[in-house]
């Protein structure tokens, strides 16, 4: 995912534009508006928060602000270090003295291997909020535990197979030490070639301790002479590799498509003219994606809570779950547990305040049970973690 902004940061206009899209338009269980707006004001319950040291706070305020229509949900918040043992630590002091009926964090995949066994024992839902850099592996399927990410790697499995169609069937991908350890590279590797193309070479670069030189990846990429460059870099690496790669002249023969990371809103004021014509596929856009999350995940939360007695009950009612909201159309797919949301193409253009992106495509959505996807969820996962991601 691309950087996240602090929630001061967001304005209170872009923030109030969430909460408006998700409130005119959402969609639970087939109701429609009006039934919506009667459902949920009488509906109460207890919401357990589990937030990393700097996770998103605009998460957590926007689930309350979420909550605030509705006047009977409480949100009982609790800070980890983002570690799996503080995770697991502060999951049960929430359950032990609050009895909440369901929990929401931010736990990674370690976090979660730990939870798992608490929440069976206990009975207790819980809501896994993140960027959704990794797909759920089928050993890590579990009644207790839901997904509802901003699902980065669809993005890339989105990638290969539109890359396939459009720009060609061989492809050099590039990603730094940072970005290669999540399913965002695997996704599109496994999707363009099970699309028909074939992935001429992967380079992994910044890998410490070793220096590294731009040429060296442009010689690279000139010897294996592709149809495009798929590239997955992230902050100041995004902006130093698309101002370079534009200076190359690698653009003027060789097209490049990158993660969503590549070209972040953030990053586009920096890369300037260099970014421009640059495509790549997302799952949201504005405004910010965790305050996206936290309204989504809220109003999930409202609707499970209307019609179930029981933490059973919840649990149904989630894989039930359908939303439209500002990623469009959302839904839970019961086999993984996990939300699908459609998939957006974008290209970098000249707008009149500066370079932004538009989509220009509505690619539909990755559909979790799809066969080719099993060196994804029956494959292994490397693991690591860092600030970037999430």
């Amino acid at each position: 995912m691309g950087q996240q902004r602090p929630f001061h940061q967001i304005g209170r206009r872009g923030f109030l534009k969430t909460l408006s899209a998700l409130g005119g338009a959402l969609t639970l269980f087939g109701l429609g508006a009006p039934h919506i707006a009667r459902a949920m004001s009488p509906v109460s319950g207890r919401v357990g928060l589990l937030m990393p040291p700097n996770g998103a706070r605009n998460l957590e305020a926007a689930m309350r602000a979420t909550f605030a229509i509705t006047g009977g949900i409480t949100l009982m918040t609790e800070q980890t270090d983002g570690g799996p043992a503080s995770t697991l630590e502060k999951a049960q002091k929430l359950i032990a003295q609050n009895q909440p009926d369901l929990l929401v964090g931010a736990a990674g995949p370690q976090g979660l291997d730990l939870l798992r066994p608490l929440l069976a024992q206990t009975g207790t839902v819980f809501i896994a909020v993140d960027s959704g850099a990794n797909a759920v592996r089928k050993s890590e399927y579990s009644p207790w535990v839901f997904y509802q990410t901003l699902g980065y790697w669809h993005a890339g499995w989105a990638a290969g197979q539109w890359a396939a169609r459009h720009l060609g069937g061989r492809a050099f991908a590039a990603s730094s030490f940072f970005e290669s350890g999540y399913d965002a590279l695997a996704s599109f590797q496994v999707s363009f070639e099970a699309a028909g193309g074939t992935v001429l070479q992967t380079s992994v670069t910044h890998v410490p301790p070793d220096p590294f030189d731009w040429q060296t990846l442009f010689a690279a990429i000139r010897g294996a002479r592709p149809d495009f460059v798929y590239a997955l870099y992230g902050g100041d690496l995004a902006v130093a590799f698309v101002q370079a790669y534009a200076a190359s002249g690698l653009a003027e023969t060789i097209p490049l498509m990158g993660a969503p990371s590549l070209v972040d809103e953030a990053l586009l004021p920096q890369q300037g003219a260099a970014a421009l014509g640059l495509r790549s596929c997302h799952t949201f856009l504005e405004p910010d994606g965790f305050a996206t999350l936290g309204c989504e995940t809220a109003h999930m939360i409202v609707g499970a809570l209307a019609g179930a007695g029981d933490a059973g009950g919840i649990a149904a009612a989630l894989r039930e779950v359908r939303i439209t909201g500002p990623r469009g159309r959302l839904r839970m797919q019961p086999t993984t547990q996990s939300v699908s949301m459609p998939v957006y193409l974008r290209e970098v253009r000249q707008g009149a305040s500066g370079v932004r992106n538009e989509v220009i495509a509505a690619l539909g959505m990755v559909a979790e049970d799809d066969p080719r996807l099993a060196p994804l969820t029956e494959g292994l996962r490397t693991g690591w973690l860092h600030a970037h991601l999430g």
